[in-house]
């Protein structure tokens, strides 16, 4: 959990693509892990339109991809 933390602290491209691959990773079954990624990619504004098909099966009713490509907090 902290790597994701850090990671997304990081801000950068090479720091998205890592977080997007742990999340959509069948080998990844802590939800706390994937709770974390998905907090670290919404709070850098990181995009995720183009993995979000990959995306749809890990993030459950609290998260959607928004229309300007970003994670948002479903309603």
């Amino acid at each position: 959990m902290i790597i994701a933390e850090l990671l997304g602290e990081a801000g950068s491209d090479e720091a998205r693509l890592p977080m997007l691959e742990q999340l959509c990773s069948e080998d990844e079954e802590s939800a706390r892990v994937r709770q974390a990624l998905l907090m670290a990619i919404y709070q850098r504004g990181f995009k995720v339109v183009d993995r979000k098909e990959d995306l749809a099966d890990h993030l459950g009713g609290s998260w959607r991809v928004g229309p300007k490509g970003t994670l948002i907090v479903a309603d």
